[in-house]
């Protein structure tokens, strides 16, 4: 069963899924990148970004 990862509650219907992962609702996904630090936002958005592939240059 899919977790939120905002509030670790399972997910009954479809949720919010984003690449990242499922969550309860858009606004918990908006919380959950509330909760991280600038730096780690910044990791995250750029691991799931299509432009940045690592083994090209």
């Amino acid at each position: 069963m899919k977790k939120c990862m905002y509030c670790n509650q399972p997910i009954e219907d479809k949720g919010y899924n984003h690449k990242i992962g499922y969550f309860c609702s858009e606004e918990h996904f908006e919380k959950y990148c509330d909760t991280l630090l600038k730096e780690e936002l910044a990791l995250l958005m750029h691991s799931i970004c299509p432009c940045s592939d690592d083994g090209e240059e």
